[in-house]
């Protein structure tokens, strides 16, 4: 039966390894049972025609007494090898689950930095807009080749941080759903804040189509050596100007 009991992680790695050191000697106890009930069923015919032929009831009755107790010693080793398989699956599921608490338990104890951070920095907006009127925006996010995506805008320094929080939280409902554990709602529910500050990649366009004649087949190859590629996207002052002001 799955296990009530909150456990650590190192517990419930120890219990795994430990049913798992019982089922490979259960095997064993089965493998050896069976041998015996082989050995027996083996001879058993000649056991009780000798029995039979001395008139020796007593001998034909104990002969199949000790078949009959063999082949239940080993019918029962098998259910105890499936029931410690079925142990091992529940305490597999608790490592699972001590994993997830480790990491909501991190993501707990690191918010509280993070979300100082968003309210700071929800305050410094509050106080721009009412003085300046707008709402600010940071810059495109700049491509490693220079290409910019439209409507594209960078991560913060507190979006870093989010994002660490985000992917800890990820991890821990992907190991959850394994575990068949319903995942507890987003730390992070209720902040509108987060998206400003993740940061967006936009949609990256290309002013310059690209030019190959011949089949399709042709123009693709031509991509793949190099010999014809679109020109990296350089964003103008006006596109750059309608990614801050969220046009």
């Amino acid at each position: 039966m799955p296990n009530t009991k909150t456990l650590t992680l190192d517990e419930a790695k120890a219990a795994v390894t430990r049913l798992k050191d019982e089922l490979a000697a259960a095997k064993v106890d089965t493998e050896n049972r069976r041998t015996v009930v082989e050995a027996i069923t083996a001879t058993i015919g000649d056991r009780i025609l000798d029995a039979r032929a001395a008139g020796d009831n007593a001998a034909e009755v104990a002969a199949q007494g000790e078949l009959m107790a063999a082949r239940s010693e080993a019918e029962v080793a098998v259910k105890i090898v499936d029931a410690l398989g079925k142990r091992i699956e529940d305490a597999e599921r608790d490592v699972l689950r001590a994993e997830a608490q480790e990491l909501r338990a991190q993501v707990v104890a690191e918010w509280p930095d993070v979300e100082a951070r968003l309210d700071y920095a929800a305050r410094l907006l509050d106080e721009l807009h009412e003085a300046e009127g707008v709402r600010w925006l940071p810059g495109p996010w700049v491509q490693p080749s220079g290409a910019v995506g439209a409507g594209s805008w960078q991560r913060t320094k507190t979006g870093e941080l989010l994002a660490a929080l985000i992917e800890s939280e990820h991890r821990a409902v992907a190991l959850e759903s394994r575990a068949g554990v319903v995942s507890p709602p987003s730390i992070l529910n209720g902040r509108a804040d987060v998206g400003l500050h993740l940061g967006s990649l936009g949609s990256l366009e290309s002013p310059i189509q690209l030019k190959v004649h011949g089949s399709r087949l042709d123009a693709a190859s031509a991509v793949l050596a190099g010999r014809e590629t679109p020109a990296p996207f350089t964003p103008t002052a006006q596109q750059v100007a309608r990614v801050k002001l969220g046009g």
